[in-house]
Formats: C-alpha cells, sequence, structure tokens
C-alpha cells in the first residue's frame, strides 16, 4: 500500500452528505463541460446514487473543499465496491489534488477486500488518463455514448414476431421480475456482485413521484411472461431522452427484439417531442453493432483502466 498522501495546504476532506448534492452536482457538471463541451451529468444522477439504500454515503465518498471559501473543488467515491469516480475542479488541477483522490479510492477499495479498483474516463482527459497510467492502471475496457438525431420521424420499430408484445411497466407488479431480468443480462459479462431490487427502483427513478409507466416499455409473450425490456430516462428540459437499459432473455434472443424495443424507444421519446436520443455502451457487451446497425453513431468514447491488487499482506 502506498503511503498515504496529505491533501495540499489549504485544502481540507471530509465524507460527503446529502445536502452537499447540490454542489457535488455543479462540480461534476464545470468538469464535463471542461473536458466533453458538454453537460451530461443531473441532479437526480447524484442523488439517486447517493440515496439508493445498500450505500453507505459515509464510507463510500470524499469530499475536498477550499478552507478559505468553504468551496467544494473535488470530489470521490468508491460504488459496488470496485468502481471509483473522482472529480477536482478543472481551476483546482495540477496541484496533487487528484492523486490524492485516486489514492484514497485505493485505500477505500482495499479496505472492503476488493481486488481491483478502477474509474471510466473520458478520452479527451488527458490529463487524468496520465495519472491513472503512472500509477500502474490497465485498460479494462472500452465504452461509448451514441445518440441518434431525429431529424424527421425516427426509424420504424422492427415489426415484433408473432406472439410478441411491447406494453407500459406496471409499477408493483413488474418491478422485481424486470429488474431480475435486467440484472441477470447484464451479468452475463460483468462479474459484479447481483444488484439490489430497492437499489435499482431508486437509481431508474421507478420511486420517484415524476416516474411514468411509459418510460419502461415491457417486451411479453403471448402467455404474458416478460422477456425484454427498456429502461427509459426523459426530462422536459432536454431535448433528447436517455436509454438507460435495455435487455432481452437469453432464450429469446436472435429474433430481432432488442432493435424491436430500441425503436419502441425512438418513436416514445420523438412522439413526446425529443429530438433525439442517447445511450451507453460498452465493449463488454458486444451491443455496439445493433445499435450502430439502428442508425446511432458514436459521439464520445472513453476507457475504464482499473488497477489490481493482488496480494496485499
Amino acid at each position: 500500500m502506498d503511503t498515504p498522501l496529505a491533501l495540499p495546504d489549504g485544502f481540507s476532506a471530509r465524507p460527503c452528505v446529502l445536502t452537499d448534492v447540490g454542489a457535488a452536482f455543479e462540480l461534476v457538471a464545470a468538469c464535463e463541460a471542461h473536458d466533453t463541451g458538454v453537460v451530461d451529468i443531473e441532479f437526480d444522477d447524484i442523488q439517486s446514487e447517493w440515496t439508493r439504500p445498500s450505500f453507505d454515503l459515509e464510507a463510500g465518498t470524499v469530499a475536498v473543499f477550499e478552507d478559505a471559501t468553504g468551496t467544494l473543488v473535488a470530489q470521490g467515491e468508491v460504488t459496488y465496491g470496485q468502481r471509483a469516480d473522482c472529480s477536482v475542479h478543472p481551476d483546482f488541477r495540477g496541484r496533487g489534488i487528484g492523486t490524492w483522490l485516486v489514492q484514497w479510492t485505493e485505500d477505500c477499495a482495499r479496505a472492503i477486500g476488493a481486488s481491483r479498483i478502477g474509474q471510466t474516463v473520458v478520452d479527451t482527459a488527458t490529463d487524468a488518463i496520465d495519472l491513472f497510467e503512472r500509477r500502474g492502471y490497465a485498460w479494462r475496457y472500452t465504452s461509448w455514448i451514441l445518440d441518434i438525431r431525429f431529424t424527421q420521424t425516427p426509424p420504424k420499430a422492427t415489426e415484433l414476431p408473432e406472439g410478441y408484445t411491447i406494453r407500459d411497466f406496471v409499477p408493483g407488479s413488474d418491478d422485481q421480475i424486470v429488474h431480475a431480468l435486467i440484472d441477470a443480462a447484464f451479468l452475463e459479462w460483468s462479474d459484479r456482485e447481483p444488484g439490489l431490487l430497492e437499489d435499482w427502483r431508486v437509481i431508474m427513478g421507478i420511486a420517484r413521484p415524476a416516474f411514468a409507466p411509459w418510460l419502461i416499455p415491457v417486451l411479453t409473450t403471448a402467455d404474458g411472461t416478460i422477456v425484454g425490456a427498456a429502461v427509459l430516462m426523459d426530462t422536459s428540459e432536454e431535448d433528447e431522452g436517455w436509454i438507460q437499459q435495455l435487455a432481452v432473455s437469453p432464450g429469446h434472443r436472435g429474433l430481432g427484439l432488442g432493435r424491436a424495443l430500441l425503436g419502441e424507444a425512438f418513436g416514445r421519446f420523438h412522439s413526446r417531442g425529443r429530438r433525439g436520443c442517447s445511450l451507453n455502451t460498452d465493449s463488454r457487451t458486444g451491443a455496439l453493432g445493433l445499435y450502430e446497425h439502428a442508425g446511432m453513431s458514436v459521439k464520445r468514447s472513453y476507457t475504464h483502466r482499473a488497477l489490481y491488487f493482488g496480494d496485499t499482506d
């Protein structure tokens, strides 16, 4: 384990508290605007992550403040045991705060017995990339944000095979089945632990008062069995929608059902005045071709790098 680092003079750190959500949102938004030219983060993204039932906010987060002004200048967190997120405001980079944050995430992961810690960084953030490479982080996978603009009526949804239907989600009835289906699909290519239903409900917005059943188109067979679903995110402030999750059960793949769900999502957003749609996927899923074939194109690319701890005795 590395010798503990000290923050530069004039800065101090403590765990995040829920009242920090607004400041954390402003911090991450400033970082995204600087590193990518656009802001994707939303206030609810941070709030839902911090309020999911299984997350220990005190143990899993840290906030760095400038003592003279009390301004939040950097923030880090470790979620799901092995995934880190660190943000340093562009005006405070180059002072060693980022290095301190990264070591904090490594120590946090080691403390809970994780075998590695990793972070996904946009490929244009060369300063962060250099930091991770100097610390021995290795490539683990590539991820992409793709989008499609609806310059006209979006591509028509693929016609469903006979016996299949797409309907709206029924809260309180479909929660457990849809979560289990999506979680099982994601576990096929991810070595994370199975997700908790209550965490999923919070993060996907199902527990929010503004949730609407149309945001989760559910794919069923003739007997009503749920075999696929997509989870959509939509805000009135944005001109495009977001597809958070999409999955089809293994026994029903190869029939065009994934593309049908994708087309359904496009149509639902377009009918509500959205001018486009975006989503995220990575090289572990093998789904990039599906999205490109449906007319989507890569907008930004990211790389996930990980540090493997090995024997720390």
